[in-house]
């Protein structure tokens, strides 16, 4: 994509900054992003459990490396994609935590809504501050 595209595509929010229309692409770039590696934490728990580290240390590995995931996904998300897009990275992650708790409960584990809830906030919390420092990030390299 060539730099008038790219600059035709772009419009002016109500902030003055520059934001593209909602990109499907990134929606799917960004919940594959999180999907990855939370599963490979959840992955992570379930061998730290079953190596005898006890539910709590499967626990606090999942606090820790989920929303993290999420914050990272996120905030690669918005570095590369054109504009200042926020909302991508927060409807992937929305899409990516509804999808991780459906394959959970498909593959047998329990439900809680108090969990679901509390974990889908913290993502979801995780996601938009990784999407705002992917914006401050892609802002910096693009001044230079």
């Amino acid at each position: 994509m060539n730099q008038t595209n790219t600059a035709e595509k772009l419009r002016i929010g109500a902030m003055g900054e520059a934001t593209a229309p909602l990109s499907k692409k990134w929606i799917a770039i960004g919940t594959v992003l999180a999907i990855v590696p939370y599963f490979a934490v959840q992955v992570a728990a379930h061998l730290v459990s079953s190596r005898g580290g006890g539910a709590g240390m499967a626990a606090f590995v999942l606090f820790v490396g989920g929303p993290a995931s999420f914050f990272l996904s996120s905030a690669l998300t918005a570095f590369m994609s054109t504009g200042r897009t926020i909302r991508e990275p927060a409807i992937a992650a929305a899409i990516a935590v509804l999808g991780l708790k459906a394959l959970d409960v498909a593959l047998g584990g329990g439900f809680s809504m108090n969990g679901t809830v509390l974990m889908s906030a913290i993502c979801y919390g995780a996601a938009i501050l990784g999407a705002k420092l992917g914006e401050r990030f892609d802002a910096m390299f693009s001044a230079r």
